[in-house]
């Protein structure tokens, strides 16, 4: 990685660089808000890092990807916001809207603000994101594999049967649905395509 000599960070730098690398995400299982800075050069993203945590941010974290990719994450949705916050009031400019909609995010308008944020976030995988019903599958497939964890860290064998046999039907069908989801969305597309045209 190139290292540079001498490199300050400040907000309205942090803000450019976001709106150029930065990442707002709002996962489907959970009401909070997501924060990625990706990055080859890891000294750059330790920079900003270190420049986070004396701005009193200590839930910004590296991550260490593969030799030619690093990544500084916040899950932490307070800090996330008080982030954003800091980053609109230095010029945030390409990512404003997607910023001003997550400072929103309370657990009653979680899968608006999901579904509105995703379209800021372009076309590129609107086919892959779960919809209202995947979302509420995915939590209780997730509420399930913890259930069968519990039952085998208990010995409890009969029930870790079961809740592995409920995995699977759930999973199958879970699976079957975001492939039906997937093609209606595609045809939708198709049938706009075909009327502009």
């Amino acid at each position: 990685d190139y290292r540079p000599d001498v490199m300050s960070c400040s907000w309205p730098f942090l803000a450019g660089f976001f709106d150029a690398e930065g990442y707002i995400k709002i996962p489907a299982t959970s009401s909070s808000v997501c924060l990625e800075i990706s990055q080859v050069n890891r000294s750059i993203l330790d920079i900003i890092c270190s420049f986070l945590h004396d701005k009193g941010l200590p839930q910004w974290r590296i991550i260490a990807g593969s030799r030619s990719w690093h990544s500084l994450q916040c899950a932490n949705t307070a800090t996330s916001q008080k982030t954003l916050d800091q980053l609109l009031s230095a010029g945030l400019a390409v990512k404003r809207r997607e910023a001003e909609l997550a400072m929103t995010l309370n657990p009653a308008n979680h899968m608006l603000v999901r579904e509105k944020l995703s379209q800021f976030s372009g076309n590129q995988s609107k086919h892959l994101r779960l919809d209202a019903v995947g979302v509420q599958r995915s939590v209780q497939i997730k509420h399930l594999r913890s259930r069968l964890s519990y039952a085998n860290r208990t010995g409890k064998s009969g029930l870790a049967r079961s809740l592995h046999e409920q995995i699977a039907t759930e999973e199958e069908a879970h699976a079957t649905e975001r492939l039906m989801s997937k093609v209606a969305a595609v045809r939708a597309d198709i049938r706009h395509l075909i009327s502009r045209s």
